[in-house]
């Protein structure tokens, strides 16, 4: 999974949107919520467009598709990252960590063909790394909770 993230301290992207033709994930002004239950609120407006939907272990894949969607969307982006007040931008790239035991390292390489698209574009690059275990454990824990509420029904 990759996803372009796109952030300004000035300015809304939510006209921009109406008019946009790339895949968009979501769009928020600063001071909408971001997390309910604490009260925290968006610092800055954001956009933010579904770059690959390849497996989180499908590194290669989420790379070319980056690739794709940069050389695709290269005009519309180039013209997106003028508009004043763009203070952060990157593709954020979800992986799955391999480092279960038997590894000490993890090492995954961006192509310099993306690299070089990135940068002309502004753009930086993010690899989130994620611990496989704790989603599967939260899994089981959602399935036995649900469990539960259908033990309890009438």
């Amino acid at each position: 999974m990759c996803i372009l993230k796109i952030q300004s301290a000035s300015q809304s992207f939510k006209a921009y949107a109406e008019k946009c033709t790339m895949p968009i994930v979501s769009v928020r002004d600063a001071g909408e919520v971001r997390l309910k239950a604490k009260g925290e609120l968006w610092k800055e407006n954001g956009i933010s467009f579904d770059v690959s939907d390849s497996e989180w272990d499908n590194f290669p894949g989420c790379i070319d598709d980056a690739i794709v969607f940069l050389t695709k969307h290269k005009l519309e982006l180039a013209e997106l990252m003028a508009i004043p007040g763009i203070t952060d931008a990157y593709l954020d790239f979800a992986l799955w960590s391999r480092l279960d035991g038997n590894f000490v390292t993890q090492t995954d390489s961006i192509p310099p063909e993306l690299v070089e698209l990135c940068g002309a574009l502004r753009i930086g690059i993010m690899m989130s790394i994620y611990d496989k275990r704790f989603f599967e454990e939260e899994d089981e824990s959602n399935k036995q909770d649900k469990q539960q509420e259908k033990d309890q029904q009438p």
